[in-house]
């Protein structure tokens, strides 16, 4: 009797609705759906489940259905954040409860607010029924046919942070900046919720972007009003990123110097201010500096920082400012200011400015060895967090790409931002950071991956009362199930962090910079480069520097070998099909073809430079430049794969067209015909190292001294 009890409980555990056809009933109270983001949310998540159960779905129905899901009344919430308390942010948390009831399934939703409410349903479509919201234009939908949760289910998730979600780079020529920045954008309103609803189905609530300063300030008002109600509707808050006078890249300028402009500083910013709060934006991310290289007066800005301060809180608009990474004592106008002291009253107005300190590329809050701005690491900027967080507001604010010659105008796929990004998550959380923004460059190349890893990782969730513990590669396979690539990925990223990050093989495969090639103290180490120049390798190197110089050349072609190695257990396996595996796929080859590219490049310079020395003609220079330009062709078709899956126009993306940034040309264009490889090999041929040679970058309109 005791077995067959035992029988009829695994059967009660392991229940699952038929095959057939099932019915949902969702109760709510009726109040509840007065709500707009209550309303939207339930909209939403009605289609999507719609979509994968194939099958009715009623709300508050009289009718006897398979499943009924009781969602709760909720205590609205005003969307508004003006102070420090954001707790009400927090108050996100939610669980669920399942559950058989009357010869039907119940699940039971807890939460606090309309906010969490949302996210529930987001959150039991993408962690628990396999929906995955991976991008603003894709999504995976799972088949529902049958239902897969079972009595004693329990799930519940709640935020690590109380403030969550991107910043979109749009000083840059990325997927949605004409979007944002032109009225006139075909579908541009339509362009951009996409985007918000991406950000509500991953349960984030804030997003910002770059204003610039040639927007239509008649008509550009009305338009952006439209998308930020949108976004509100929707549980997200949204900010804009402009700057007190920063005359790079042509950002928005609250002040312009007196021959710009008749009127006082004070009074433009006033104008600005009374102008641009015509939109309800609930924050301002403000750059204070001329440049994010130079201070300028310091006493100066913080009178009018405090001025601005008190405006915007007039109009219910949290001011925010950025740490950036370069040291004060490494910026070109640095100098010891006297009297730069601000009395009591001024410094705890201050504190009312929420602070995001800053990181770039795939480094981390704790990597020892980061070689970026001049640094060697990124410490001081942990050490920077830590200090703020005891008095004021503080967010954590890294990249999950960077634009200028460093990936994605390469381009190169660097599956070390999951591993770094995680970590930097969970190590921020330790500390109870209030919020985590995301700096974003664009979504092609497998991009939208590590944004999409981030935004779920900024969530804790149990399951069956068992936390699910975090992973780099968490939402690959969530994408990917199949298990020989999940392994072949697994290696992939280990290669990435042991290589191409940790023996700085990257100071090799990005590109070099303007700043790279400039004389004297504008020669700024922004990005990863070897400890000598290219130019000086060609021109100046020793027989025993080329020697050493080789060494270095052949941790490329070691790291090429490994990639090749790996690649080939990948081909035995046939099931590697599906589009989002060809991203990756391409992704990896063009990192092999770049470690490659650069092995033949490199070895050029070292056999003409000997050749010299030795006064000898370069019997080897010919085959070393061929081997790099078809290297090169063979990764152009690499590109037009991937071009023809790109989810936004290729006109607008990769080609040369006009914009409202400071550049000409969509932000895959370097990566159109390979610019970068190109002009490598130029460079060599033609032993020219000036930042002019090639360029694509108007130099003149990007710092500022020309529109």
């Amino acid at each position: 009797m005791k077995h067959r009890a035992s029988i009829l409980f695994f059967i009660l555990l392991t229940w699952q609705l038929p095959a057939s056809a099932f019915t949902i009933n969702i109760q709510i109270p009726e109040e509840s759906l007065h709500n707009a983001t209550v309303q939207t949310a339930l909209k939403d998540f009605k289609q999507l489940l719609t979509a994968a159960t194939r099958d009715s779905i009623y709300v508050n129905s009289n009718l006897h259905t398979e499943l009924v899901m009781e969602l709760p009344a909720i205590m609205p919430t005003r969307l508004v954040y003006t102070d420090h308390d954001t707790s009400v942010y927090a108050q996100r948390a939610y669980s669920w409860k399942g559950g058989t009831k009357n010869n039907a399934f119940h699940l039971v939703l807890t939460t606090a607010n309309q906010y969490g409410f949302a996210a529930a349903l987001y959150g039991l479509l993408q962690d628990i029924l396999n929906f995955s919201f991976y991008h603003p234009r894709e999504m995976k939908t799972p088949d529902l046919s049958t239902w897969p949760l079972t009595d004693g289910f329990e799930y519940s998730s709640a935020p690590r942070y109380d403030v969550m979600g991107f910043h979109l780079h749009t000083e840059h020529p990325i997927e949605l900046t004409e979007a944002f920045l032109n009225e006139n954008y075909p579908n541009g309103e339509q362009v951009i919720k996409e985007y918000i609803d991406w950000l509500a189905r991953n349960r984030q609530n804030y997003f910002e972007f770059n204003l610039l300063e040639n927007i239509h300030r008649k008509h550009w008002m009305a338009y952006a009003k439209k998308w930020v109600d949108y976004a509100h509707e929707r549980g997200v808050m949204a900010g804009v990123d402009l700057s007190l006078h920063m005359i790079q890249q042509k950002t928005f300028q609250l002040y312009r110097f007196p021959f710009k402009s008749f009127r006082t500083k004070k009074s433009q910013i006033h104008r600005n201010v009374e102008m641009l709060c015509q939109v309800p934006w609930n924050a301002w991310n403000v750059e204070f500096s001329t440049t994010e290289f130079s201070k300028g007066n310091k006493k100066k800005k913080q009178k009018l920082q405090l001025f601005l301060l008190e405006e915007l809180k007039k109009k219910n608009v949290k001011l925010m400012g950025r740490e950036h990474v370069v040291k004060e004592e490494k910026m070109i106008s640095h100098k010891v200011q006297a009297g730069a002291h601000f009395d009591s009253a001024q410094v705890a107005l201050d504190r009312e400015r929420t602070i995001l300190v800053h990181t770039v590329m795939f480094y981390t809050l704790f990597d020892t060895f980061a070689p970026v701005y001049g640094n060697e690491n990124l410490l001081h900027m942990q050490r920077l967090l830590r200090q703020y967080m005891k008095e004021r507001e503080t967010w954590y604010y890294p990249e999950s790409a960077y634009w200028i010659t460093f990936d994605n105008s390469v381009p190169l796929f660097l599956p070390s931002y999951l591993s770094a990004r995680l970590g930097d998550i969970l190590f921020c959380d330790t500390l109870n950071v209030k919020g985590h923004i995301t700096f974003s460059s664009g979504w092609e190349w497998g991009y939208w991956l590590f944004d999409w890893s981030i935004a779920n990782w900024c969530w804790k969730t149990t399951i069956r009362h068992q936390e699910v513990k975090p992973d780099p590669l968490q939402y690959v396979r969530k994408v990917i199930p199949d298990e020989q690539y999940q392994s072949y990925f697994q290696k992939q990223l280990q290669l990435h962090d042991t290589w191409v990050k940790g023996k700085n093989l990257i100071r090799f495969l990005d590109a070099q910079t303007v700043t790279d090639e400039m004389p004297g103290k504008f020669n700024l180490p922004l990005h990863p480069r070897p400890e000598w120049t290219y130019k000086w390798l060609r021109r100046k190197a020793s027989e025993k520097d080329l020697d050493t110089v080789q060494q270095e050349a052949q941790m490329l072609a070691d790291l090429y070998l490994r990639f090749d190695s790996l690649d080939k257990t990948r081909s035995q396996n046939a099931t590697y099909g599906s589009l989002l595996t060809k991203e990756f796929n391409d992704g990896f080859a063009i990192d092999k073809a770049r470690t490659r590219h650069r092995y033949y490049t490199l070895n050029y310079l070292i056999a003409k430079r000997r050749s010299i020395l030795q006064h000898e003609k370069c019997e080897s220079c010919d085959s070393w430049m061929k081997q790099a330009v078809y290297t090169r062709e063979a990764a152009l078709q690499i590109v037009k794969n991937r071009e023809a899956a790109y989810r936004y126009p290729i006109a607008e993306i990769a080609m040369r067209h006009r914009s409202h940034t400071a550049y000409s040309y969509g932000y895959l264009y370097p990566v159109h015909e390979l610019h970068f490889w190109k002009r490598e090999e130029q460079q060599a041929l033609k032993n020219k190292w000036s930042p002019l040679f090639m360029s694509i970058w108007n130099i003149a309109r990007i710092i500022g001294l020309i529109d």
